[in-house]
């Protein structure tokens, strides 16, 4: 228990870096994934929605139906970058920024574990759906930089304490958030 607990500590710490970040550049820069890797033809922004959703499954502490199966990291290249699109509850339906995760959908899914705030890092998101599900904890204020977010779904999972101020002022979303 206090192993989880100091992970989830340093990584709301990386969360917090990472909103600092944010609001003083408006982007971030990251590394390869491999010191000989190429730059991603992509660009870093596919490489970032990577990131967050395998930041999103490391916190799933249970998944007893292989939902989360078929996220697995890519390297660098542009095929593994593109296959986030590919993966089980995944969706990339823009257009103008083909590539870009667009929606997260797993209801119901009996995954257990909590909401990873590196979600955040998904700034096309439009819809978020973890319905029926276990996740515990706090809903992670980070959502509310969330600024494309236009649905929210997280009814009948075990969350605890409030709803994060920063979601309040995303109020063109119809949350929902009852039996959390």
């Amino acid at each position: 228990m206090v192993e989880l607990e100091a992970a989830f500590a340093v990584v709301s710490l990386m969360a917090l870096l990472v909103a600092a970040l944010l609001s003083t550049t408006g982007t971030i820069h990251a590394a390869p994934t491999h010191p000989h890797s190429p730059p991603s033809p992509l660009g870093v922004p596919v490489a970032l929605d990577e990131q967050a959703l395998l930041s999103f499954r490391v916190l799933v502490t249970g998944d007893p139906h292989g939902v989360l199966t078929s996220w697995k990291t890519g390297n660098g290249t542009r095929t593994n970058l593109t296959s986030v699109c590919s993966w089980r509850g995944v969706g990339c339906h823009s257009r103008r920024h083909p590539g870009r995760v667009t929606s997260l959908e797993l209801p119901p899914s009996n995954l257990k574990g909590t909401i990873s705030p590196f979600l955040a890092n998904l700034t096309f998101l439009r819809m978020l759906n973890l319905s029926y599900n276990s996740f515990s904890g706090n809903i992670p204020w980070e959502l509310g930089f969330l600024h494309r977010l236009l649905y929210l779904d997280l009814r009948h999972n075990s969350l605890q304490g409030v709803i994060p101020l920063s979601l309040n002022r995303a109020s063109k979303i119809p949350a929902n958030l009852s039996n959390l």
